[in-house]
């Protein structure tokens, strides 16, 4: 059985139907930014296992901006500053130690919504660093390379 509709019928679904595949591809082109991915790294953290160390992450012009520092009797010490941007082929994480004006980046690799990890190979140590989500109020970074690996569990404060 053929069902034959007027040309104004066809005309209208015709529309509709390009409409409705318009929206669907401007909705696949809206997802969130990777940069914006990360931004529960957003706060204050003060390691578990050394209440004096806190990395403090701020974000600001599409740059994730960290320090990492100690407290001692009430004197705070900077111990490195971190910086995660956005390149070409994804993130970088850069580390600066606060005894020296050298930066060191570190590629991302194999990111997840809950994971940020970096590498370069060509780096003494570390040659890896991750960002762990466990939760809204805990986090895990791991630095390993050369046949070590620490890891420091941090608690949002």
């Amino acid at each position: 059985m053929k069902i034959s509709l007027p040309k104004s019928t066809r005309v209208f679904l015709s529309l509709i139907l390009l409409l409705s595949s318009f929206a669907c591809k401007q909705k696949k082109e809206n997802k969130v930014p990777l940069i914006m991915t990360y931004t529960w790294l957003i706060g204050t953290w003060n390691s578990t296992e050394n209440p004096s160390v806190y990395e403090l992450w701020t974000f600001q012009d599409s740059v994730y901006m960290g320090e990492a520092i100690r407290i001692i009797s009430g004197d705070t010490m900077l111990l490195e500053k971190m910086f995660i941007t956005k390149d070409s082929n994804g993130l970088d994480f850069t580390a600066v130690l606060s005894d020296t004006i050298e930066a060191v980046v570190f590629a991302s690799f194999n990111l997840t919504e809950n994971v940020l990890n970096f590498s370069n190979k060509n780096h003494d140590y570390p040659t890896n660093i991750s960002y762990s989500k466990i939760g809204n109020n805990s986090l895990r970074a791991e630095v390993s390379g050369k046949g070590r690996k620490e890891r420091f569990l941090f608690v949002r404060r």
